[in-house]
């Protein structure tokens, strides 16, 4: 087992979710998230959208139950106007970094 880092600054988390939003073979997306994305009608495009161009609005912070780093990316969809937010878990060492839940946030669509 590696070493586990101590921080993880925003430009490394950023950086590991865009390759990974470029290569989507990387994105692993939790059972949760599925459920969640289907009930609320986002799209896997849509969610690429947000991890190519979102924004961190929080973290990243160390998850003390799982050995990773979670962080809180925020995007519009320009298509759609919907405004999403994507927590995501990145695991240090590893290329690809799993979706743990997904949601739009209502009341702020852009038209």
């Amino acid at each position: 087992m590696r070493p586990r880092k101590t921080t993880l600054s925003r430009t490394e988390a950023i950086k590991t979710i865009r390759n990974a939003a470029d290569h989507t073979a990387l994105i692993n997306v939790s059972d949760h998230a599925k459920i969640k994305m289907v009930d609320r009608e986002i799209t896997m495009p849509e969610m690429v959208k947000v991890l190519k161009n979102g924004a961190i609005i929080e973290g990243p912070s160390s998850n003390h139950i799982h050995p990773n780093w979670e962080c809180t990316l925020q995007g519009v969809v320009q298509t759609t106007g919907r405004r999403i937010r994507v927590i995501v878990a990145i695991e240090i060492g590893e290329d690809g970094i799993l979706i743990v839940t997904i949601f739009d946030v209502k009341g702020t669509r852009l038209r």
